[in-house]
Parts: C-alpha cells; sequence; structure tokens
C-alpha cells in the first residue's frame, strides 16, 4: 500500500489545483480519474486526427487492439 501511495500522489497533487476544496478527500482519486477518462475520450483523438468520430467510439482502443493482434495473433 505504501508503494502504491508513493506512486499515485504524485499524480493528486498535479490535479491540486483543480480539485475543490469541498470533496472529502477519499474522493479525491475518483475525481481525478474522471478528469483523466475525459481527457482520454474526447481530447486524445481529437489531437491524434481523428475528429469527430461519435459517441461511445473508442478509435484509440481500436488501433491499439489491432497492433496486439498484429504483434500476438496467429499468421
Amino acid at each position: 500500500m505504501k508503494v502504491f501511495v508513493k506512486l499515485t500522489n504524485p499524480i493528486l497533487n498535479l490535479f491540486k489545483f483543480m480539485t475543490p476544496s469541498f470533496l472529502v478527500r477519499a474522493i479525491v482519486p475518483l475525481y481525478i480519474a474522471w478528469f483523466i477518462f475525459m481527457i482520454r475520450f474526447y481530447l486524445m483523438p481529437i489531437m491524434l486526427g481523428y475528429g469527430e468520430m461519435g459517441m461511445l467510439s473508442f478509435p484509440l482502443d481500436s488501433e491499439i487492439s489491432r497492433i496486439i493482434y498484429d504483434l500476438f495473433g496467429k499468421k
């Protein structure tokens, strides 16, 4: 547990400026995880040039899956 806390505390401190002070300390990691998900879901595809592909479309996941299948799949 100590190793996990030492690894995750820098991430929590990085988002400290946008974390509301009224949040209970136990909820802060969930709040930050929501921000990371939103960045991954909305911002990353646009930054990588996918544009608008519709709701529940995960272009990054499909490309990662394709690469893994190419590396480890039967030929």
